[in-house]
């Protein structure tokens, strides 16, 4: 026997009605009745199908398997933070109906922790020039970060500095210059930071002056910048890889957009 069920919040317009129709018809056609139908009859939407308007709700309620739409590469996605309130619990279920979504979850994380890292790194530089709480005022991963930098770089001085000894190379002593210059900064910007920390502990009033400086200085924009480069080289070469590496319902959805690049084109 066949129902035909009239669903009269899914006008053709706004968008939005318009897209809940096909959901809706997609999904009992998937997952529950192949032969199932839709249409519109002005702005009312009809849907044909064997289930039954208890079996429909029932269908809904209880045994439909959300589509698994993860986009990963969204900031706001949830996969840059590690206890997500949304993704979170889709992770964790042990439900049937969310096999799909702990797959795509699952094949996502394996494609987006040097992106993670990077961002993590942004994230980490930025916060030397913010306000911090007492609690957070334990040496980050950023200071030991530019500690190890700043080490590489005084090393880098030193070899260049023995070379100039036996060379008057007018390219290797512009080397030297820049490499002396970035220990300089490292300096300054070291001394900073210990001002930071020093007025963070005794809630001094000039901490808003010591992050500005921080934020203006050549060492903090120089590995910024960088960090920033990093993070959207990532990013650029994300999609490309998902196309390439997800299988599965996770996939499906991308195959049926267009993903555009920073710049707009496809």
């Amino acid at each position: 026997m066949i129902h035909i069920h009239h669903l009269d919040g899914c006008a053709p317009t706004p968008l939005a009605h318009y897209l809940k129709a096909l959901g809706i018809l997609r999904l009992v056609a998937e997952q529950a009745d192949p032969e199932a139908r839709g249409w519109w009859d002005g702005d009312r939407f009809r849907l044909a199908t064997k289930l039954s308007r208890k079996e429909l709700n029932a269908f809904f309620l209880n045994d439909y398997c959300p589509t698994p739409l993860v986009s990963p590469w969204n900031k706001g996605s949830g996969f840059f933070h590690e206890e997500d309130p949304a993704l979170l619990p889709l992770k964790q279920s042990e439900s049937r109906r969310f096999s799909s979504f702990r797959d795509g979850i699952k094949a996502s994380y394996q494609q987006i922790e040097d992106l993670k890292r990077a961002d993590g790194k942004v994230r980490d530089i930025k916060n030397e020039a913010k306000r911090r709480k007492q609690s957070e005022l334990s040496e980050p991963r950023s200071r030991i970060e530019f500690k190890e930098d700043r080490s590489r770089d005084e090393s880098k001085a030193q070899v260049l500095r023995s070379s100039m000894i036996e060379s008057q190379d007018e390219a290797a002593r512009s080397k030297l210059e820049r490499a002396e210059r970035l220990v300089r900064e490292a300096e300054e910007y070291e001394e900073l930071l210990n001002k930071r920390d020093e007025a963070e502990r005794n809630k001094n009033p000039k901490l808003k002056n010591i992050l500005n400086k921080l934020r203006t200085s050549n060492n903090y924009k120089k590995r910024l910048k960088e960090a920033e480069q990093k993070y959207n080289q990532l990013k650029a070469d994300l999609n490309p890889n998902f196309r390439f590496h997800w299988r599965d319902s996770h996939r499906e959805w991308m195959d049926a957009t267009m993903v555009l690049e920073d710049n707009g084109t496809p």
